[in-house]
């Protein structure tokens, strides 16, 4: 085996372990330590991306990324299409797919969550946004139905509602918020089963948290 090959092995195994921590952590109710193992797991995770490279793919055409058109509300902007290959007078690489694990990935840009995510058919990165408002609106919903236990699913709290203004959130803000408290490991899906929280009485504080540990968005 080779040694970067090796590396892989151990970094994998490392990010899983971390992972099983994450879940023990949050059943426990130590949600700063279930945090800190997402954010070590997410760092095990980058590492791997970093050392397992693709080649630049030969059918690639040279030209600049062209953006993702997308409809939809102004949040969700793609941030760039597929890269082109190396050209001349250009330093660029081209991958066909993104290495395994890499998506989606969690940003902060002000007072907003940031997802972003690979679309298969563009080849390339894009975004949906959450207020953090949405956030904490999808916290206190899922501490309400997963009191005891009790198992939820996403018709239990969906469409999200503002108690101020009676109004409804965007469906893609309050998805964009449950998979980024899954990648937590604050809640767990079950499949047709629905989910579960593994402490919802203290996943206000386990969210307000993981917020303060989230990188900001790149330029």
């Amino acid at each position: 085996m080779k040694t970067v090959q090796a590396v892989l092995v151990v970094l994998a195994e490392a990010e899983a372990k971390l992972r099983e921590l994450v879940t023990q952590a949050v059943a426990q109710g130590d949600y700063d330590v279930a945090v800190g193992a997402a954010t070590a797991a997410r760092d095990v995770a980058a590492l791997a991306v970093a050392l397992d490279g693709d080649p630049p793919d030969p059918r690639a055409p040279c030209g600049h990324a062209h953006a993702i058109s997308l409809s939809g509300p102004p949040a969700e902007r793609p941030i760039s299409g597929p890269a082109p290959r190396t050209c001349p007078g250009r330093t660029a690489r081209y991958r066909r797919s993104p290495p395994k694990g890499k998506y989606p990935k969690f940003f902060r840009q002000a007072d907003h969550l940031v997802k972003v995510s690979w679309s298969k058919k563009e080849r390339g990165e894009y975004q949906h946004k959450a207020a953090r408002r949405v956030v904490d609106l999808l916290a206190a919903a899922i501490a309400g139905r997963a009191a005891k236990g009790r198992r939820f699913t996403s018709e239990d709290i969906f469409p999200l509602k503002n108690p101020e203004a009676g109004d409804e959130v965007p469906s893609y803000q309050a998805y964009a918020a449950l998979a980024w408290f899954k990648a937590l490991g604050f809640v767990r899906p079950h499949g047709r089963r629905g989910y579960s929280a593994g402490n919802p009485e203290r996943l206000l504080e386990a969210v307000a948290a993981a917020w303060k540990e989230l990188r900001e968005a790149p330029v």
